[in-house]
């Protein structure tokens, strides 16, 4: 993958020669945001640095960090957007207008950085961690520490391509990243949420019968789930409570009303799962 290495603007050519001035001045980068892309794709700056989107497309973009760390304003064409970088650390983002459109910023000045695309997933779900060096070189050796909540952490070593170190991983359970390169770990540890697979379906909705299962089973078996409705107000509204077996698996009879309801199924949050909902099922009666 492709990543541009900005360089400090106003650093002197001549090997030694600073001055107080040229120390304190920053680089800006420029990100092209056109009709397939963003160009670069991956950037990569050092703490202080300013990156620049422009809008060099005939339609409306929106930068948007996948973590939420930064936030364009809808960019009409020609329109530029900056955004400063404080600390080191990685970042995904997307065009929130057509998010097709992905890209990557990093910011490294000593270690190496740690990041993932996702605050949370369901279970089952994949999610990219990745992060840079400090330097472009390719095939250097980074030891990604992966320590699931109160399991057993295991370590995965991955090459680096002009710098930057990536794999797919599908949490089980919240899980933490930390990456190490020449002796030298990440100082940001970055987590993935897990959100336990809520399954939802209709049985035979004329007679309001119903199917839930929540996974993992072992960690909810016996516990009580909400079904709920969207009223119109756009609020859900529990209808029942229901207790899963021990498998976390129930059917069960519902009190939806005749017509057209949209419905889903609410379970709790657990150690190591966040609260977790069904699909929106339309339910006809």
């Amino acid at each position: 993958m492709r990543k541009a290495l900005l360089l400090l603007v106003g650093m002197l050519a001549i090997a030694g020669a600073t001055s107080p001035a040229g120390a304190q001045r920053s680089a800006t980068a420029t990100v092209l945001i056109n009709f397939n892309g963003f160009n670069p794709e991956d950037v990569t700056v050092k703490p202080g640095d300013t990156v620049t989107w422009r809008n060099n497309d005939s339609v409306k973009h929106q930068v948007v960090a996948d973590r939420g760390e930064f936030k364009s304003p809808v960019l009409n064409p020609g329109a530029s957007w900056s955004y400063r970088v404080q600390d080191e650390g990685s970042f995904s983002y997307h065009d929130a207008l057509k998010t097709s459109l992905t890209g990557t910023l990093s910011s490294v000045n000593l270690r190496p950085t740690a990041a993932v695309t996702a605050r949370q997933v369901v279970l089952g779900s994949s999610v990219r961690v990745f992060g840079v060096i400090p330097n472009d070189a390719s095939g250097e050796q980074v030891t990604v520490r992966i320590m699931p909540y109160k399991g057993v952490a295991t370590t995965k070593t991955v090459l680096t391509d002009d710098g930057m170190w990536q794999f797919t991983y599908k949490p089980r359970i919240r899980t933490d990243f930390e990456a190490t390169w020449d002796g030298v770990t990440s100082e940001r540890t970055p987590t993935i949420a897990v959100r336990p697979l809520v399954v939802f379906r209709p049985l035979n909705a004329e007679r309001n019968r119903f199917f839930v299962s929540v996974r993992p089973g072992a960690k909810y078996g016996r516990v009580l789930v909400r079904v709920q409705r969207l009223s119109n107000g756009g609020i859900w509204v529990t209808t029942l409570r229901v207790q899963l077996n021990t498998n976390g698996i129930k059917r069960f009879t519902g009190k939806f009303p005749r017509g057209v309801t949209k419905a889903r199924v609410w379970v709790r949050a657990k150690p190591g799962y966040v609260p977790g909902f069904s699909v929106e099922k339309t339910i006809v009666r």
